[in-house]
């Protein structure tokens, strides 16, 4: 039986703010237990961890209530536990603010100002929650007091050089509190100083030390970045960098591209703030390879005359760099390599070249040898390799020496003091190979057997400790006749040096192999036997002796005896001796005489139910036993019997019985014993009584139900047994006939339920239940949907083109009940969308002008009926105030003119003007797009007011662009310098015809 888990648990906080994680810690104690959370909430709801944390955000202002279930299951069973809590949270606080100039900078958001401007930053309270804020507290971040206030829209501040976290802490009326981190950035693009040290045409493996310079004024929170192309990490620093930086090239530039230049390294200095960067790069540096010799010998340094060994450059030489000094190009050469062995004689070239240094040390000056050199020795002895590598005078030389030692060819033999023996004798090899001039032999002893005609199968011999098959000197111990080659190779340690093989031929005798078989291996008592015996290997003058124990005779000196009879039960010895050269081989059987079997057969269960196995079990005093039966039916009707007219061995008879009719049947089993040796047993016989079966039980189909007290249940009338109803899950409810199949349930409530039909067993009971369930879900009356109140949209744009609805949420304890949001009518062609239809205060938006009719329905997971409520959401374009006629110049009391405005949105209420040195605006009843003017006699100034198309609604108006009409007085010529009586329209002039009048009579 499965141990049932225990779903319990504990939370702290108990009663927390939203937005602060709740821990939730399990108490089952079942191992290998599987949990299932679900947190009441749409955030996330669910969890499989055993001890999970979660965040609850409540949509709304108040403290709101959920529903916490945790069901744990046993992953080797069917067994569950589940459990219901509740928890309240409190509206947290939203704390989300924007300010001047948002600007993404190394992975966060700044407010940014850049000099020259003022640092007179300007925040503006976003919060979503201002309705439950009871208090905000700004700390500025640059040491400056904590601003505290209980409300607030837009606040200001002036910030020094640098960066700053703010915190914005808002605190709700429920004691909740939350946390905004924003943080400030004042200052200017960066400079930078990054100079090319000089001297850039290095080996690999040096250091360059760059300069960094005019960083001092940068303001703090500058970021300054140090790149490579050689395949070095960048670096970071912050304000203020290193004076200089150091860095060590360990790889050529043969094969990189720079920016500009080819085969070149770059290093790169860039400095970067929220106000910009400044990229200081320094290019060419040009990197040679410094020269690493090194050489490999193939296949060993240690060989043999005759052999060739193959030398195999691995140095690096071959990156170094030349540089045009007129336009900085660079190319990359390879260097060169020479080769040179000591002494000069009893070796040859076969494959490649030495090269020659030509006596000078300038590896430009040098003539290659090839990079692979193959070279037969002809001689043995000990011989120097010498190699040199190098590209220029810049990077220099290097050079690398190594020895090979070449040996005499190998040779292989060994003696042994005889080649007969009889098997399990040892054998002393004893080596004369010669020995190599460098190095030493290895020794390899292999022995290859061949089977003698009548022996038991030769095999590999073992080599006596502590020798081994690499001992110079092996002892060998042949342990199993046969033919044995014994071959002896050597080889030089460390070469491919190896002696041809040296073999030996060893014969090893053996006792008599012998094998012993009887005519019959079991018999009954009184029977006969005979036994007969095979012999070989080395066996053709062997004697014989037998013994038979129990026996008639008990002994025999012939190879064969005859027949032997035996009366004494159980297993009687036979067996003989033959000798030979080599000793004496024994070898035994035995006979097995057996009595008669008896048999014991009893039955499991004499009387079974329907459908369940009957089991005999079968038992005789020898081993071997082997059983045959039949069965019939004596009485009643049944089926599942077997018959097994050949015997088999086995322990029980097992069948699976079926009472087909509605009495008690019987079922007579007759078995028969078989002897192993074929020796026949008694009989027994064993009857088997099968009750008949129940009516199989039918619980009905699940029912769903919506807030019924009430039910009639759908169950099978059973024909065999009778049934009865229990409930197993659910609250309080009333079985009015709990035996009745279609009985009626009253005192029902909104709750999950399950009923068991179960249909007694026959027998008086004594025969199994058989039971099945079916499960009512009686769901409470839908939560009523409220969508919210209308809302009202006066400034639609392209940006302002949604809102957050105010609907009400499913009740929180009915994980099974789901809100949906549904669009009824909206403005011919316009487009509107939900960003989820199932939170009531989603955000919906749309694309143009109108009403829209939106609807919030709550349903729950059967076929309950829904409930809906509406919502309008009434968009109207804002008021654009538009752009006025341009000004003009007039003259003074001379002048008419219209005014006209164009690009507005809405409807013009009136237009207004103001004269020159009034600050009033009067206004003036005209509502429409143009306005007239006429003899104006000083400068005045028009405007036009435009209201939204809907006043009551939006009451809100724009103003336009203004008109200048600027008025000139009529000019007087006052002397001979006056203002042009034709150029009203200026206060300057010069008389230049004054139509034969002198200028005193003008005047």
């Amino acid at each position: 039986m499965n141990a049932k888990p225990t779903a319990a648990f504990t939370f702290t906080p108990n009663a927390g703010c939203g937005r602060t994680p709740v821990q939730f810690t399990n108490s089952n104690t079942l191992v290998g237990s599987i949990y299932n959370w679900d947190f009441g909430d749409n955030n996330n709801n669910q969890s499989s961890l055993q001890n999970p944390s979660h965040v609850y955000i409540p949509t709304g202002v108040s403290s709101t209530t959920y529903q916490i279930m945790l069901a744990v299951k046993d992953v080797n069973s069917k067994c569950f536990d589940t459990v219901r809590k509740t928890i309240t949270i409190g509206a947290g606080p939203d704390a989300s603010i924007t300010g001047t100039n948002p600007i993404d900078f190394n992975g966060k958001s700044y407010f940014t100002i850049c000099a020259p401007d003022l640092p007179n930053f300007s925040f503006t309270n976003q919060t979503k929650t201002a309705s439950i804020n009871s208090s905000y507290k700004i700390q500025w971040g640059d040491g400056s007091n904590d601003t505290i206030m209980s409300t607030w829209t837009v606040v200001t501040h002036n910030y020094p050089v640098g960066i700053f976290n703010m915190k914005v802490i808002v605190t709700g009326s429920n004691g909740c509190t939350n946390t905004g981190d924003y943080y400030i950035f004042y200052g200017s693009n960066p400079a930078l100083g990054f100079a090319n040290p000089g001297n850039t045409s290095i080996c690999s493996g040096d250091s360059k030390t760059f300069p960094v310079t005019l960083t001092a004024n940068n303001p703090p929170g500058t970021i300054y970045e140090v790149s490579y192309n050689d395949g070095s990490p960048s670096e970071i620093y912050t304000h203020p960098p290193p004076t200089s930086i150091t860095h060590t090239f360990n790889t050529t530039s043969c094969g990189v591209n720079g920016t500009t230049y080819q085969n070149a390294f770059w290093i790169k200095m860039t400095a970067s703030n929220p106000c910009g960067f400044t990229p200081q790069p320094v290019e060419p540096i040009y990197v040679s390879q410094k020269p690493s010799t090194d050489f490999g010998i193939s296949p060993k340094d240690t060989t043999c005359i005759n052999t060739t060994v193959t030398l195999n450059n691995s140095s690096t030489f071959n990156n170094n760099i030349k540089v045009n000094p007129s336009n900085g190009t660079a190319t990359c050469t390879n260097g060169n390599i020479v080769w040179s062995i000591t002494p000069a004689t009893g070796w040859s070239v076969t494959s490649g070249s030495l090269g020659n240094d030509n006596s000078t040390t300038n590896p430009a000056n040098w003539t290659s040898g090839t990079n692979i050199l193959e070279i037969n020795f002809l001689i043995s002895g000990s011989y120097t390799i010498t190699l040199k590598t190098g590209g220029s005078t810049i990077c220099g030389s290097s050079t690398k020496i190594k020895t090979i030692c070449v040996n005499p060819t190998p040779t292989a033999s060994f003696t042994i003091p005889k080649d007969t023996l009889c098997a399990g004798d040892n054998l002393n090899f004893t080596s004369t190979s010669n020995t190599p001039l460098c190095g030493s032999n290895l020794y390899s002893w292999s022995v290859v057997p061949a089977t003698t005609v009548g022996c038991n199968a030769a095999a590999a011999p073992t080599f006596v400790n502590p020798t081994t098959p690499s001992s110079a000197n092996p002892i060998i111990n042949f342990s199993k006749p046969g033919t044995y080659v014994v071959s002896l190779t050597t080889t030089i340690q460390g070469t491919g040096c190896t002696s041809v093989a040296f073999k030996h031929t060893i014969t090893v005798k053996d006792k008599p192999a012998v094998t012993v078989a009887l005519s019959r291996p079991t018999i009954c008592q009184g029977d006969t036997v005979t036994p007969i015996v095979t012999a070989t290997c080395f066996a053709t003058n062997a004697t014989y002796s037998w013994i038979f124990t129990n026996g008639t005779p008990s002994t025999s000196n012939v190879k064969s005896p005859g027949g032997i009879a035996f009366n004494t039960t159980g297993n009687n010895n036979i067996s003989v001796d033959v000798t030979n050269s080599c000793g004496t081989t024994t070898q035994s059987t035995s006979v097995s005489v057996k009595p008669s079997p008896t048999l014991t057969a009893t039955a499991t269960n004499a009387t079974i139910c329907n459908g369940q196995n009957a089991t005999l079990n079968l038992n005789s005093n020898q081993v071997g036993i082997k059983y045959t039966w039949t069965s019939t039916v004596t009485s009643g009707a049944a089926t599942g019997n077997s018959n097994q007219p050949t015997a088999i061995t086995t322990t029980t008879i097992s069948n699976t019985l079926t009472n087909t009719g509605s009495v008690d049947a019987v079922v007579r089993y007759t078995i028969n014993v078989v002897g192993a040796t074929g020796c026949i047993g008694e009989t027994k016989t064993v009857d088997i009584t099968v009750r008949p079966g129940t009516t199989p039980p039918n619980a009905g189909l699940d029912q769903n139900l919506c807030n019924a007290t009430t039910a009639t249940l759908a169950g099978n009338n059973p024909t065999v047994g009778t049934g009865t109803w229990t409930k197993i899950l659910g609250g309080a409810a009333t079985i009015t006939n709990a035996n009745l199949y279609n009985t009626t349930i009253t005192g029902l409530l909104p709750d999950i339920y399950q009923f068991v039909w179960t249909i007694a067993g026959s027998g008086g009971g004594t025969c199994p239940n058989t039971p099945d369930t079916m499960k009512i879900i009686n769901r409470p009356t839908v939560t009523t949907a409220n969508a919210g109140n209308d809302i009202v949209v006066c400034n639609f744009s392209t940006v302002n083109n949604s809102v957050t609805l105010q609907g009400n949420a499913a009740n929180p304890n009915r994980s099974f009940e789901t809100g949906t949001w549904t669009v009824i009518t909206k403005p011919t062609g316009s487009s509107a969308s939900f960003s989820n239809i199932n939170n009531p205060t989603t955000t919906f938006t749309f694309n143009q002008i109108g009403n829209y009719t939106l609807a919030w329905t709550i349903a729950n997971d059967i076929t309950c009926t829904p409930t809906t409520d509406t919502v309008t959401i009434k968009v109207y374009q804002a008021a654009v105030g538009g752009t006025t006629s341009s000004s003009a110049t007039v003259c003074k009391n001379n002048n008419t003119g219209t005014i006209t405005l164009t690009g507005f949105t809405g409807n013009i209420i009136k237009w207004q003007y103001k004269v020159l040195g009034s600050a009033v605006w009067v206004d003036v009843a005209n509502t429409t797009s143009s306005l007239n003017y006429t003899n104006l006699d000083t400068t005045t100034t028009y405007q036009a007011i435009v209201t939204t198309t809907n006043t009551i609604d939006c009451p809100i108006t724009a103003i336009s662009s203004q008109t200048i009409i600027t008025v000139n007085p009529v000019p007087v010529i006052s002397n001979l310098t006056a203002t042009s009586p034709t150029q009203c329209a200026s206060n300057t002039g010069s008389i230049i015809n004054c139509c034969g009048i002198c200028p005193e009579a003008a005047r």
